[in-house]
């Protein structure tokens, strides 16, 4: 403004400089004498210097608007730079050489938690954390002994004034005046905060996969190694250094399967998972069982973004199934040795029975010894069931019950036209410990109703069932409607060889005895719940 109020007075004053000259030449002719110029060649001289004044004066002009182009130009670029300044998501500042704030914008007031009013003339050390202050002491001597155009970048941590934490990106340079002398720091403040986090969260989920056994490897669609755990060098040979990077296929695929790897990650790119078991190989070159599996991690756009396969080292799995194996071998000949043993004996013993029952002469003795015999064919006909088993150890009650009852007809020669037979018993668990007693009670209670509850041409049923009661105790019973029992019978106290049997077996297991009639005759055996599993106490 001043430079152009100059510019008008200039103009003036040239302006009355020419009134001045054409006045003075107006007069110089009137009083000027023949043979005198002088006073001409004075004006024509002062004219010619005034001539030039107004074209320093034009120049002056040009100069003026350039100088107001310019300066327009400036402020606009200054109202630009005040503007991006004042917006910009990161937190910038302006301080003198000693790190005392200037000037701050509205992200960097954010970043520090207070106003403008507040900060303004502060160290900025105030607001550093104090484990770091150190630090930044140290890089700020660094700028300030600097006398080059230096910048220098790191982390720290900001100390808000509500105790947060914030960590941030510093990048400072130094600035310099018109003379190229420095006069203060530009500090550009980047909030890493969630950056910072998602590094410590990745650092954890690394750490929990590089904690488990199995061999983890990520790729991306084409094969190349993005990742890979602690295992992965345990398993394979390979340091995470040498994996990362390289094609997957190079990588304990044995040399038959390497063409097929990177068809096989285009299916899983899709969607696909797969698994497949084969030997692979080590660094070394030594092969080994491996289960491998293969899925895709979350897509973009049509195809999975990465590929994460699993390797499991499968040796001593191996190695424990053949020992399986040989164990169930060394069974399975132990078993079938010890079932033609038990056989043979109960042969023998059958045999004995028979040749003694044959040698006797008292018809009472007789009759025994053949129900001795029945007896001994039924627990061998009990033992080749419990042979042909699945599980030896656990009996499936019902389906003994029924299998007994025709084997037991068929032995006593019951007449299915006489002696309807009938047998109820859902399929019930229980230990063989437990369980041969509960047979073989049943065995005898059976045969004394096909032989006894029906004489002569008397025709009736027999009902057997079994039942796992709520309480977890079992109740397997045999009922007949044929001529009963004597009512002043005691099974313990009877004379008859089954019914001794019977209450011997029932208090062997701990089970009560239950019986009713007549008419007829139902005899329950009540297993307590604690004898459904354990070893049996005589």
């Amino acid at each position: 403004m001043k430079t152009t109020m100059k510019t008008i007075e200039l103009d003036r004053k040239i302006a009355q400089l020419h009134e001045w000259l054409d006045r003075a030449e107006q007069r110089a002719r009137t009083l000027s004498l023949p043979g005198e110029p002088v006073g001409k060649e004075l004006i024509e001289e002062l004219r010619n210097a005034l001539e030039e004044l107004h074209v320093a004066q034009e120049e002056l002009h040009t100069q003026n608007e350039e100088i107001s182009a310019s300066r327009s130009m400036l402020d606009q670029e200054r109202i630009r730079y005040m503007e991006l300044f004042e917006n910009a998501p990161d937190g910038m500042l302006i301080t003198d050489l000693a790190g005392k704030i200037k000037e701050t914008n509205t992200a960097a007031l954010q970043l520090m938690g207070t106003s403008a009013p507040l900060q303004t003339g502060k160290p900025l050390a105030v607001f550093v954390k104090q484990s770091d202050r150190r630090t930044f002491r140290s890089r700020l001597n660094d700028l300030q002994k600097s006398s080059q155009k230096a910048t220098l970048e790191w982390e720290m941590d900001l100390q808000r004034r509500d105790g947060t934490v914030r960590n941030v990106l510093a990048k400072v340079r130094v600035l310099h005046d018109e003379i190229d002398r420095p006069s203060g720091l530009h500090w550009l403040l980047r909030n890493i905060t969630l950056q910072r986090q998602s590094e410590l969260q990745i650092r954890f989920q690394a750490s929990l996969l590089d904690a488990v056994d199995q061999g983890v490897i990520v790729v991306d669609p084409g094969g190349k190694v993005l990742y890979s755990n602690r295992a992965i060098e345990e398993i394979y040979g390979w340091s995470r250094e040498e994996v990362l990077g390289h094609d997957i296929a190079e990588i304990g695929f044995p040399p038959a399967l390497r063409s097929q790897v990177h068809l096989v990650l285009s299916r899983i790119a899709q969607g696909e998972h797969w698994q497949e078991e084969f030997d692979a190989v080590r660094r070394d070159g030594s092969t080994f069982p491996v289960l491998a599996t293969a899925i895709p991690l979350p897509k973009v756009g049509d195809s999975a973004a990465a590929i994460i396969g699993i390797s499991t080292d499968v040796s001593v799995l191996k190695r424990t199934e053949l020992e399986l194996q040989k164990a169930n071998r060394i069974k399975e000949n132990l078993l079938d040795e010890l079932r033609h043993r038990v056989r043979n004996n109960l042969q023998t013993i059958y045999a004995l029975l028979a040749l003694q029952s044959s040698a006797v002469e008292s018809l009472e003795m007789a009759v025994l010894l053949k129900e001795s015999q029945k007896r001994v064919r039924t627990i061998a006909q009990i033992q080749d069931q419990i042979f042909q088993s699945q599980d030896p150890s656990l009996i499936n009650l019902g389906e003994f019950l029924h299998r007994l009852a025709a084997r037991l007809f068929k032995t006593y020669h019951a007449d299915p036209q006489k002696i309807a037979l009938t047998v109820d018993s859902p399929e019930i668990v229980l230990p063989l410990n437990t369980a041969l007693p509960c047979i073989l009670v049943m065995g005898e209670l059976v045969s004394n109703a096909v032989r006894h509850a029906f004489p002569g041409e008397r025709r009736g049923k027999i009902r057997i069932g079994a039942q796992a009661m709520a309480s977890g105790e079992v109740r397997i019973w045999v009922v007949d409607d044929g001529v009963g029992l004597p009512p002043d019978l005691k099974p313990h106290l009877s004379a008859a060889l089954g019914l001794r049997l019977v209450s011997s077996l029932a208090k062997q297991l701990g089970a009560g005895l239950e019986f009713a009639g007549p008419p007829g005759t139902a005899v329950t055996l009540v297993i307590p719940p604690d004898r459904g599993k354990g070893d049996l106490k005589p």
